[in-house]
């Protein structure tokens, strides 16, 4: 009897996702992913057969390998779901129910931003890497020319020979960075590159510039805490 069940919701759910494709905003993607669920737990025969059909290797294939998916999967996703949980939230005047459904929205957009990857062919990817190491070398320019300004007097635009030996070398060692694509602060770097002098060195200007960049550059580090990751 489970097995039939579970071969029913998986028939349904594929017929859904089949549906979907020809209505805007209802995404595929969790259809088929509830219909693989299914046919997994009751027959090896109908799982074999999805994988072999033109729905999986569209929507599903790169997800089961790399557990990502595309930017547009993923936004659909979310805007139909975050339409069906608001249209749920104004029918609904229970309290408990309401909390339920924020929750439900909080952790949704949680797991899809941060849990769930977004697949990018490797043109897209190499994009990326170098975006993530300009912002990087920026942001590593700003800090030591403010801690240059303001400690050694210097003004702005200029650096003393000290800050601007080691600008140039902390700009080389992030160029050369081979873990730049996961990378998210050096102190957590399990292989550290930084020659030990002037490793205290960009701590020392880190420490003291870190603070004050909310003052002096607020919009650069607000745009390098979000797109860090």
């Amino acid at each position: 009897m489970k097995k039939i069940i579970f071969i029913a919701l998986g028939l349904l759910a594929i017929s859904i996702g089949a549906l979907a494709r020809f209505v805007p905003g209802v995404p595929t993607t969790p259809f088929l992913l509830l219909a693989l669920y299914c046919f997994n737990r009751s027959s090896e025969r109908l799982s074999a057969w999805l994988r072999g059909t033109y729905l999986y290797k569209k929507y599903l294939e790169n997800y089961i390998k790399s557990r990502s998916m595309t930017l547009k999967q993923k936004l659909t996703i979310q805007i139909f779901a975050s339409f069906m949980m608001a249209a749920s939230f104004i029918a609904v005047e229970n309290l408990v129910f309401r909390t339920v459904i924020v929750a439900l929205f909080i952790v949704h957009h949680y797991v899809f931003i941060f849990g769930i990857k977004t697949y990018m062919s490797d043109v897209e990817n190499e994009k990326r890497l170098q975006c993530k190491r300009l912002r990087e070398k920026d942001m590593l320019s700003k800090m030591v020319s403010l801690y240059c300004r303001k400690k050694h007097c210097q003004p702005r635009k200029t650096l003393c020979p000290n800050c601007s030996e080691l600008l140039e070398y902390a700009i080389s060692r992030c160029e050369h960075c081979p873990y730049m694509e996961t990378k998210t602060s050096c102190k957590r770097c399990r292989t550290p590159c930084y020659k030990s002098d002037m490793r205290d060195m960009i701590r020392t200007v880190m420490r003291w510039s870190g603070p004050r960049m909310v003052l002096y550059h607020p919009i650069r580090l607000i745009g390098y805490v979000i797109f860090r990751r």
